[in-house]
């Protein structure tokens, strides 16, 4: 499943503030829609940033989705999902072929919450 150009568009601004959930109040109710998940590493391959930062870590990030209000404009359910990206930017990630010295853009797969 290709990943929504809106997380995409997102993930490669400047300001990864937006993807940020806000504080909610403990009896708000999350709801887990799933994960976008990179393939693992085979030999000789290391993950890298899309920014250019260079090598780095994956980590995850929550990602804020849609919210459920009251008629009085109380939050009541927030929907969220999480996404593997790049420890130093929160970027999408790439890998970096050593053996070959290429890097080539990494597949996103979605796997639904009620898949997990």
């Amino acid at each position: 499943m290709a990943i929504p150009m809106s997380i995409s568009e997102r993930l490669n601004s400047a300001d990864n503030v937006a993807l940020t959930a806000p504080h909610l109040h403990p009896g708000v109710k999350k709801v887990l829609l799933g994960t976008y998940t990179v393939p693992p590493l085979a030999e000789h391959e290391t993950y890298c940033c899309d920014r250019g930062c260079g090598e780095c870590e994956k980590t995850l990030l929550e990602e804020h989705r849609a919210t459920i209000t009251s008629r009085a404009g109380i939050v009541q359910e927030r929907h969220f999902s999480y996404m593997e990206v790049s420890a130093c930017c929160y970027a999408r990630l790439g890998i970096w072929n050593e053996a070959t010295a290429t890097g080539e853009e990494c597949d996103y797969h979605f796997t639904a919450a009620t898949e997990q």
